[in-house]
């Protein structure tokens, strides 16, 4: 190339030193640039692909969320989601902090779930004046029916126009943080349902109690829970099987559709225990009309051949490309919940899941440990999936605002 008759290098030549300088470093900086955009771009391709908190847009501001359930429209576009969320209501009793409550949120994305629209409040916490545990008198205090740990499922093969779509909850009573209204809450307390077939999952019918967990019995003869609430549930969970009779409360519903059948499990808890001792499966073959005793999925002692763990913390059902499988939360002694923990079934209508043939507990096949950049000894792993979003979405305490957030994880929960 010639610039007035002279090349490059007889231009070059005749420039001042200054210039020569300049134009040196130009020539070293250009390849460095193009070097550092590639950089630029490959992080920026990898930090998209890295876990990361899930915003709701349009959602209430600085409100927690956990508890994950999602399940996908007849479209095979949609995604739906069920979460519980955390929000501060004002309180009179004290009007500083105000009173935290949780309830029954849903959201709404699109394949590939990058951006998630907040649907607004399916069901919310209800205040109310509760019958006492001898069925006649009321409490002293009005105390709050709390929601949490959805299961939205949706159901396409249910001849009733109007139970396409299925949402379980655990609903029980708050008074407040004391040690003899904690145990209120652990006698007051249903697995309730409700369903629509409205398609932006408006128009909830009636609630429908289904489970509690004790009629009336020698040794209690309050129940769980008590009359009058005891008589409006269709089943007592306790009464479904013998090895049940010491449970106390259930809760963490989890619910999948697998050939046309129901599947749901359950934590079961102690009377005094803060973490469960097992998880149980029901079923329901004719659309959440009836259900079955399925059995014991995971206990306490399966989680001790099973690594150096200590805790079961409960799970979720999830499915990837039809297949079943559950996402155990599990525990140690310092944190109670160090992930999901991806175990397949080995016959789901038995309660089974595939055990490792070399120790006899339930085979793990995947981990996700917990994601949060600023982890917490509660930690989290309670998991929701869809095939058209990318990776397991879990619901975690985190050290960030120190609330409960629900991160996807951008990891597929079966393969490593």
């Amino acid at each position: 190339m010639k610039i007035y008759g002279k090349d490059l290098s007889e231009v070059l030549a005749e420039m001042p030193w200054q210039f020569k300088v300049i134009v040196m470093a130009g020539m070293i900086w250009i390849p460095f640039a193009l070097i550092h955009a590639v950089y630029i771009f490959a992080t920026i391709g990898k930090s998209i692909s890295k876990p990361g908190i899930v915003n709701f847009a349009a959602s209430p501001v600085n409100a927690g969320v956990a508890d994950p359930s999602m399940t996908e429209g007849p479209d095979k576009k949609t995604i739906y989601m069920a979460l519980t969320m955390i929000t501060r209501q004002a309180d009179a009793k004290n009007p500083a902090e105000g009173r935290w409550s949780p309830s029954i949120r849903l959201a709404s994305s699109n394949s590939p779930c990058k951006l998630w629209n907040d649907m607004g409040e399916a069901i919310a916490s209800e205040q109310q004046e509760i019958i006492g545990p001898d069925g006649v008198t009321p409490l002293d205090s009005a105390g709050v029916w709390w929601l949490e740990h959805p299961a939205l499922i949706h159901d396409p093969t249910d001849p009733n126009p109007i139970g396409e779509y299925k949402l379980f909850y655990y609903k029980y009573l708050w008074l407040g943080p004391d040690d003899k209204s904690k145990q209120l809450s652990r006698r007051y307390w249903m697995i309730a349902f409700r369903h629509t077939n409205n398609p932006v999952l408006k128009d909830w019918k009636d609630e429908q109690w289904i489970f509690g967990g004790r009629g009336p019995t020698a040794e209690d003869p309050f129940g769980a829970p008590p009359e009058p609430y005891g008589s409006l549930v269709q089943y007592h969970l306790n009464d479904f099987d013998p090895s049940l009779k010491d449970m106390f409360f259930y809760a963490r519903p989890s619910a999948a559709v697998v050939d046309g059948v129901i599947y749901m499990t359950l934590s079961a808890f102690f009377k005094d225990d803060n973490t469960p001792n097992r998880v149980i499966m029901v079923s329901s073959a004719d659309h959440a009309r009836t259900w079955h005793y399925v059995g014991t999925l995971l206990t306490k002692e399966d989680v001790a051949k099973m690594g150096p763990y200590t805790k079961l913390g409960g799970g979720s059902l999830i499915q990837k490309k039809g297949k079943l499988y559950f996402a155990a939360v599990l525990g140690d002694d310092k944190v109670l919940g160090l992930g999901s923990f991806i175990i397949p079934f080995e016959d789901a209508s038995k309660a089974l899941l595939k055990k490792d043939q070399k120790t006899g507990a339930p085979a793990v096949i995947n981990k996700i440990s917990r994601v949060s950049v600023q982890p917490t000894l509660e930690g989290g792993g309670y998991a929701a999936y869809s095939d058209l979003c990318k990776g397991l979405y879990v619901s975690e305490f985190s050290g960030l605002k120190k609330n409960f957030h629900i991160f996807s994880t951008q990891k597929d929960p079966v393969e490593q």
